[in-house]
């Protein structure tokens, strides 16, 4: 995000002056936790001090806490960035009491959930009612969050987001729970998303068919795409994703496997994606009787005779 970031434990925020030029806190765990004394200190310096950014990386000690916590979250007017962390499940009970009421800040636009589980109906209940009522999200990630068999939290979590153009989802769904959540976004993403990340270690046949799918939605604007290696674990798999890769043009970057070769075929396709794009905006400005030409250069761009095709862009500009 670029913030200026402070590294801070529960028992220095008493003490701890040097706040200048802070614009994000990220509060670390040590062998305390985040108690009520502590949380009012928290409060006070993310109201005066105007904090764009706040990590909540330590876990909280009971219910004081948390409520002093999610009003200073409710109140301010500057955090764009949240992110929280799980330790235990008494401890994701709290932090999902403090996310309750989210939708009353209208500034907070990212919100990371590192390591919670949602195998309890309460943690599941209170997660939909938090993404429910927080719509307004442009980035939402999930980083080894346990849903278990109950993923459908996530699914209705994700089809309530309206302004979404970013989603990571690194955590171990099954399959068929991936694929279900790639059909979600095909239906709800509204051409909004823009960057996705897919890095789930069990996606089979089912989850790989899902985002074929995907790729070939008319209205797809994803530019970035991160995938596990699991999506492309046969060569035959590799195969076909490269041949729909090349009949998507607006994927600009894509990384989904360690392997060398691998990444050298996808970075050429997606410079050639990139190329389009950029000469179909550049030729959105010709005059009419260009557009012969426009299509003559994007049919040679995708057949990669990229050289050939921006000497005709240089000619017309």
């Amino acid at each position: 995000t670029g913030m200026a970031q402070k590294l801070v434990k529960p028992r220095e925020l008493k003490r701890e002056r040097d706040w200048e030029n802070v614009e994000s806190i990220a509060l670390v765990a040590d062998e305390s936790s985040l108690d009520f004394e502590n949380a009012k200190c928290l409060a006070l310096v993310v109201h005066n001090r105007n904090i764009r950014g706040l990590d909540l990386l330590c876990p909280l000690e009971n219910i004081d806490a948390v409520a002093t916590v999610r009003e200073s979250i409710r109140g301010s007017h500057t955090l764009e960035k949240l992110t929280c962390r799980g330790f235990s499940s008494q401890s994701d009970d709290l932090l999902l009491k403090t996310l309750i009421g989210l939708s009353e800040n209208k500034s907070i636009k990212e919100l990371g959930l590192w390591t919670l589980n949602f195998q309890t109906v309460d943690s599941r209940q209170r997660f939909k009612q938090i993404l429910s009522q927080k719509v307004n999200l442009r980035t939402l990630s999930f980083t080894a969050c346990h849903f278990g068999s109950h993923a459908d939290c996530l699914l209705e979590g994700i089809r309530a987001q309206t302004q979404m153009e970013e989603l990571v989802v690194s955590s171990n769904l099954q399959d068929s729970q991936c694929a279900a959540l790639i059909k979600v976004l095909m239906k709800h993403t509204s051409g909004k998303l823009v960057r996705l990340a897919l890095l789930v270690h069990k996606a089979g046949e089912r989850s790989f068919n899902a985002l074929l799918e995907l790729l070939a939605t008319p209205r797809l604007n994803i530019r970035e795409l991160r995938l596990s290696s699991s999506f492309l674990s046969s060569r035959e798999r590799m195969k076909t994703f490269l041949g729909e890769l090349h009949s998507n043009c607006s994927i600009e970057h894509c990384a989904c496997s360690t392997n060398p070769e691998t990444n050298m075929a996808l970075q050429g396709l997606c410079l050639r994606n990139k190329t389009i794009i950029r000469t179909k905006e550049l030729l959105k400005r010709s005059s009419g009787h260009q557009l012969a030409l426009q299509n003559k250069v994007v049919q040679m761009l995708s057949k990669r005779e990229i050289l050939v095709a921006s000497s005709a862009i240089f000619l017309t500009l």
